[in-house]
């Protein structure tokens, strides 16, 4: 069932056990949370002060002019040495104890042999809250190091000729900065423009924070009862600073629980209550935060206090939270984003199997409920304690005839123990300041939460610094940068692709971006391992980025890996888009293709064997090449990364026309071999040729004539020639297959020719396989 918050005359009708849940429009606006100074243990104290020089001026005292002590060890003890603690004396001087029981205590210092005495006295730490300031005064410098006056006209802090400074406080961390996305602000600038809000505790964190209580001091029927809730403050900050903020301000003092469905949860946080209760004014809202669901963790069992929010809108909570009353997980976790339980009730441990356990949540539970929807369109489900309405025919008089004792009343809600705060200030070189005012915006913390406001029909962009600062001084700063677009500025776009398809746990990943309107953008890429970020790219105009899965370590088979690019063009962030993959859980043989080249080689041809290959775990992939003549192999290339591989036939000596040259390529990714792919020629064979002329120009009956011939073969097969000589038409002699360029015949030997008769020789080439053209050349003889 949606929890929602709602106001009279604006309905959202939902189906779950008939109740209908109303909504209230809210103006919306980007999620900012505050982190509010945080209460101390329940049943501890905090003793502090500074270590100084006690001059004189008034004995004990600090005063103006009298220098602090850093690197001095301030030791806060009992008679029984049950609480014995050491610290030591930060930069400025001070120096704190948290978790300090109530009791009589020595407080000491224990400077060496600097000063003429050690300095002590007696603290007194009187119930379960006391914050105790006390200073503590050390003698002065001792003769050997040098004269109180000379100290006081020539030291300084960092003279002192003391130890280097500590932390000030046991066991302090100091706040750190998150990489987030949202300290990039944008705005399309309006003749009015409207505030954004930045939660600040989205952006900074502390390893000081623990588990924070409240306590709901609460009434039914005139009987008090109070509920000890633990507040998630670590795994729910920003939830858990927008509840304080609530509380600590009294704003849900003399509320109401308005809502009570029951065997389902149980709802507050919206309306106070008047005395008399004839009208219930609405709580008053901060901009709605962030949503912090997680079902793992957190889920919505019974025992536990979750966010209601607006339906279909899961950032949209406000002022509004519920117990719930059982487990609600299978309806609560599944919709709207997931409802976020931000805290438990004390001392529980939330389960599936779980029932509530506080007595006074019980007794409240166990209240009956009443339909008022008349009064406010969000008490259709409203628990009222001994009302009963007039007897008809009277009108109906409620709400003027209830008191509050009839009403589930929250008086207040105390902080129990909040060990750790960050407050936050704005800054300007190294100053805080209240208020930051450029050309662009105006900036400001309100709440613990960075407002800003751009200015009307502005564009640019700037820079605000934001510092946070625990309870021991300790602090960080941010920068977050403003951009202002435009009018008519239109946001980039980006798509992405990532390879390779099937990444192994030591593939590396390439995501490639195109910017749609090819404009100067820059692009973010965040990769993840599942919903954690393992690397980021920031304000890259680089077009791929890489994530090397073997340097992160915890990635495994199976899990998911996304990379989320987002183009902004130095105004305004475009939508941000992605790409995943699932890691392979084992290796897949490579693939490749192979072409010959050219398509009908000759026998003394050069083939080339041009390769692809593919591996979707994106492996390198080698290849090896075997080139064969028929079934004889030629030549090997082995393991090679080259896409080409040659053979010239010239080389091998026993090829001739009609063999075939097949080569065979196999893949191999480091692991495995891919299947072998092979691309077949056969050789073709040309026709050789051949010229011939004949000497001399005027044979005689008794000349000798010679033919002279030319021979020619394009494979580069050997010729040989047949010469064939005829008078007339007769063939007089015929010399067949001779590597002679040169043939003759005596005409004298012949004995039949006359004068006028015609001498023809005919030369046919032959490369060993065919015949090339016949040439001839003739002669008359004279």
């Amino acid at each position: 069932m949606p929890l929602m918050t709602w106001r009279l005359g604006d309905w959202l009708g939902l189906h779950k056990i008939g109740i209908r849940h109303r909504r209230r429009p809210l103006s919306r606006r980007v999620a900012a949370e505050n982190l509010e100074p945080r209460a101390l243990l329940a049943g501890n104290a905090s003793v502090s002060g500074v270590a100084f020089i006690d001059a004189g001026t008034v004995i004990g005292t600090k005063d103006a002019g009298e220098l602090v002590v850093r690197g001095i060890v301030v030791t806060l003890s009992n008679d029984g040495d049950t609480f014995n603690e050491s610290v030591t004396t930060d930069a400025n001087g001070t120096f704190t104890f948290f978790r300090v029981p109530e009791g009589t205590y020595t407080l000491a210092a224990q400077p060496g042999i600097q000063f003429t005495s050690a300095a002590s006295h007696m603290v007194a730490v009187v119930g379960d809250t006391h914050e105790d300031n006390e200073n503590i005064a050390l003698g002065g410098l001792k003769p050997t190091i040098l004269s109180l006056r000379q100290f006081l006209n020539t030291t300084t802090i960092e003279t002192l000729p003391f130890e280097a400074a500590g932390v000030g406080r046991l066991g302090n961390e100091i706040p750190t900065a998150l990489a987030t996305a949202d300290l990039d602000v944008s705005f399309t600038t309006s003749a009015m423009p409207t505030a954004q809000n930045v939660d600040l505790a989205g952006i900074f964190t502390d390893q000081d924070f623990e588990n924070s209580e409240v306590q709901f001091r609460t009434s039914v029927g005139g009987i008090a009862g109070n509920i000890n809730v633990e507040l998630f403050d670590e795994e729910a900050p920003i939830t858990v600073a927008n509840f304080y903020e609530y509380a600590t301000s009294g704003r849900y003092d003399d509320s109401i629980f308005h809502r009570l469905a029951s065997g389902f949860v149980l709802q507050g946080g919206g309306f106070k209550l008047d005395n008399p209760p004839n009208d219930f004014p609405e709580v008053s809202e901060d901009p709605t935060i962030q949503n912090e669901f997680n079902g793992t963790t957190r889920s919505n069992f019974a025992n536990t206090i979750a966010m209601a929010k607006l339906g279909g809108d899961p950032d949209s909570a406000s002022s509004q939270f519920f117990f719930n009353l059982a487990n609600n997980s299978a309806n609560l976790n599944n919709q709207n984003g997931g409802f976020t339980v931000f805290g438990k009730i004390a001392g529980s441990t939330p389960t599936a199997g779980g029932t509530v356990t506080d007595s006074v949540l019980l007794d409240l539970a166990d209240t009956p409920t009443s339909n008022r929807s008349s009064t406010n369109g969000a008490f259709d489900d409203l628990p009222l304690e001994n009302y009963t309405d007039p007897t008809l025919p009277s009108p109906p008089t409620f709400p003027t005839d209830a008191t509050s004792e009839n009403f589930l009343r929250i008086l207040g809600i105390d902080t129990v123990r909040r060990n750790e705060v960050l407050s936050y200030s704005l800054m300007s070189g190294n100053s805080p300041v209240a208020i930051i005012d450029t050309s662009l915006f105006t900036a400001e913390i309100v709440n613990h939460r960075l407002k800003i406001t751009p200015k009307a029909n502005q564009s640019g962009q700037a820079d605000i610094v934001v510092r946070a600062t625990d309870l021991a001084g300790e602090s960080v700063t941010t920068t977050f940068r403003v951009h202002v677009a435009p009018v008519g500025n239109v946001a980039p776009t980006a798509t992405v692709a990532l390879n390779p398809a099937q990444p192994l746990v030591n593939s590396t990943l390439t995501a490639t971006a195109l910017d749609g309107d090819s404009d100067p953008v820059k692009l973010t890429y965040v990769w993840k391992l599942g919903s954690t970020v393992v690397k980021t790219t920031s304000s890259t105009s680089s077009l791929t980025d890489t994530l090397n899965l073997s340097t992160i370590s915890t990635e495994a088979a199976g899990n998911s890996i996304t990379v989320e690019v987002t183009p902004n063009d130095g105004f305004v962030d475009g939508t941000k888009v992605t790409a995943t993959r699932t890691i392979a859980a084992s290796n897949s043989a490579p693939t490749a293709t192979v072409e010959l080249s050219p398509e009908s080689p000759l026998v003394n041809s050069v083939l080339t064997a041009t390769a692809t290959t593919t591996d979707v775990n994106g492996q390198p992939v080698k290849l090896t090449y075997v080139w064969k003549v028929g079934t004889t192999e030629v030549k090997t290339t082995s393991a090679t990364t080259s896409m080409t591989d040659t053979l010239d036939l010239r080389t091998i000596g026993t090829e001739v026309a009609g063999n075939s040259i097949t080569v065979e390529v196999t893949p191999n990714d480091g692991t495995v071999d891919g299947t072998k792919v092979t691309a077949t020629r056969v050789l073709a064979n040309s026709a050789p040729t051949a010229t011939v002329a004949l000497s001399p120009e005027s044979p005689l009956v008794n000349s000798v004539l010679t033919a002279t011939a030319t021979a020619a073969d394009v494979d580069g097969q050997p010729v040989k020639l047949i010469y064939v000589w005829k008078v007339g038409s007769t063939v007089v002699k015929t010399t067949s297959a001779t590597a002679n360029l040169t043939n003759t015949l005596d005409l004298s030997t012949i004995g039949t020719e006359v004068a006028g008769d015609t001498i023809t020789v005919e030369v046919t080439p032959n490369d060993g396989l065919i015949n090339g053209i016949l040439v001839s050349a003739s002669k008359t003889i004279s």
